[in-house]
C-alpha cells in the first residue's frame, strides 16, 4: 500500500472494521497518524455507526463475583456472545498502586454502576467519586477528575450522574448532582466535559422548575434517558395537587427546562424514563388491588412526537399475580422493538410490542442483571494523550 495516494489509504481505512484498524495503527507512523486524528476518528464513527446490532450487557455469573461483568452481544434470535470485556477498574486499580505506594481500595471488586452509553462510550462509577469515560473497543478509558462538589453522609446525600452527547461542540459531557431527601442543603449541581477535562459547577444558575430547590424529587429517580440531545428525568411531587412533569437538561446550552405530561396522566405513579429508539419511554407501576400486594401491573408509554404531551400513546399493559419484591422492571429494549423484563430471581420475560405476546428469555451463565443498551463500537479516545490503554 506504499505506492499507493494517502487519500485513497484514507478511504480503504473507513471501511475497516475498529480490530483492523488498531492492527494497522502499529505498521507505520503514517497508519497510525491517519487513524489518530480527531476528523478520521469521527467521520469513521458517522459511516460505520449501526445502533442497534450489538448490546452492551451488564449480569453476573453469581451474586459474589462481580470481576468481569462486561459483554457484548449481537441484538438477533439467539443473542449470540460477541465478546467479554475486561473490567476497566481492575486496570484502574493497578494504575493507581504504581502511582502510590499506599495500598488503597481495590475498585475492580466493589460495585459498578453503569451510568450511560453514548457512541463507543460507556460512563461508569464507583463509590460516588471515581467515574471512568471507557472505550471497551479499543481498550482505553479516562479517570475523571474528583468532583469539587462533596458531601456529608450524615445528611443523608443522593448522588446522581447522568451521561450525553453534545453534537453542536463534538463533546461527551458528565452530570452530577448532589441533593439531600431531607432537603438537609441546597442541591449542588456540576458537569464535566471530555473537551476541558474538568469539572465546572452549575449550582449558581440552577433552577429546577416547579419544586423547592432543597428537595430536588427528579434527582432521586435512579434513571435518566438521553434522547434528542438532553437527559430527562421524571419528577413526580405533591404541592397543592399531583403534578407531574419531566426535568431535562440541554446538554449543549447546559441548562434545565420542563416538559409537561399529558392532561389524561391524572396521578398516576412512573417509576422509570428511558430511550425507546429516539423517543421517551415511561413506565408506570401500580397495585390494582388495594389489600394485596402481590397483584401488579406494568405499562409502557412512549411519547411519540418529542415535547409534544398529547402525543404519548401506551404499547403494553402486562398484570402479575403471586408476586413478591422486587417487582419486575423493565432491562432494554431489543431491534425488534420487544421489551425485555426482569422478574423475580433473574427470570426474564420478553415482550413484543405489537402482539403483547410474551416469551420466556435465557442469557446462559448468568443468574442477575444490572444493565443493558445499545453500543456501537468506536475509535473514540484513541486521540486523548490522558486516555489509559490497558
Amino acid at each position: 500500500m506504499e505506492a499507493l495516494p494517502e487519500e485513497i489509504i484514507h478511504v480503504i481505512f473507513l471501511r475497516l472494521p475498529i480490530k483492523s484498524l488498531l492492527k494497522c495503527t502499529a505498521v507505520c507512523k503514517t497508519w497510525n497518524s491517519i487513524i489518530s486524528t480527531s476528523s478520521f476518528i469521527d467521520t469513521h464513527l458517522h459511516l460505520n455507526c449501526r445502533d442497534g446490532q450489538l448490546l452492551l450487557l451488564q449480569a453476573f455469573s453469581s451474586p459474589a463475583d462481580r470481576r468481569e461483568p462486561f459483554s457484548l452481544h449481537r441484538d438477533n434470535p439467539s443473542f449470540d456472545e460477541y465478546t467479554k470485556l475486561r473490567n476497566p477498574f481492575l486496570a484502574y486499580d493497578r494504575t493507581q498502586a504504581a502511582i502510590s505506594k499506599k495500598r488503597s481500595i481495590a475498585l475492580g471488586s466493589e460495585p459498578i454502576n453503569v451510568v450511560g452509553t453514548c457512541n463507543g462510550l460507556v460512563c461508569l462509577v464507583a463509590r460516588d467519586f471515581t467515574v471512568l469515560i471507557w472505550n471497551p473497543s479499543i481498550r482505553k478509558f479516562v479517570v475523571l477528575a474528583r468532583p469539587s462538589v462533596t458531601f456529608i453522609r450524615d445528611d443523608n446525600p443522593r448522588i446522581s450522574y447522568a451521561f450525553g452527547y453534545d453534537s453542536s461542540t463534538n463533546d461527551y459531557k458528565v452530570l452530577r448532582t448532589v441533593s439531600y431527601v431531607q432537603g438537609a442543603r441546597s442541591c449542588e449541581v456540576e458537569i464535566w466535559s471530555l473537551a476541558r477535562g474538568s469539572w465546572k459547577s452549575l449550582t449558581a444558575s440552577i433552577v429546577i422548575p416547579g419544586d423547592n430547590p432543597c428537595y430536588p424529587k427528579a434527582f432521586l429517580h435512579d434513571t435518566h434517558a438521553f434522547v434528542n440531545g438532553a437527559l430527562h428525568w421524571f419528577h413526580h411531587y405533591k404541592m397543592i395537587n399531583y403534578h407531574d412533569s419531566i426535568v431535562s437538561f440541554d446538554i449543549s446550552s447546559e441548562s434545565f427546562g420542563e416538559m409537561t405530561m399529558p392532561a389524561f396522566w391524572g396521578n398516576r405513579e412512573i417509576c422509570l424514563i428511558s430511550r425507546y429508539r429516539d423517543s421517551l419511554a415511561f413506565f408506570e407501576q401500580e397495585f390494582t388491588d388495594v389489600f394485596r400486594l402481590d397483584v401488579f401491573r406494568l405499562s409502557m408509554w412512549v411519547m411519540e412526537e418529542y415535547g409534544v404531551a398529547n402525543s404519548c400513546t401506551i404499547i403494553f399493559t402486562m398484570d402479575f399475580h403471586h408476586i413478591t419484591y422486587p417487582y419486575p422492571r423493565p432491562l432494554w429494549f431489543r431491534n425488534s422493538g420487544d421489551v425485555v423484563l426482569e422478574c423475580i430471581q433473574g427470570v426474564l420475560k420478553s415482550v413484543d410490542s405489537k402482539t403483547k405476546s410474551t416469551t420466556d428469555f435465557r442469557i446462559n451463565g448468568y443468574v442477575s442483571y444490572d444493565f443493558m443498551d445499545y453500543f456501537v463500537e468506536s475509535l473514540v479516545l484513541l486521540d486523548k494523550p490522558n486516555a489509559i490503554s490497558y
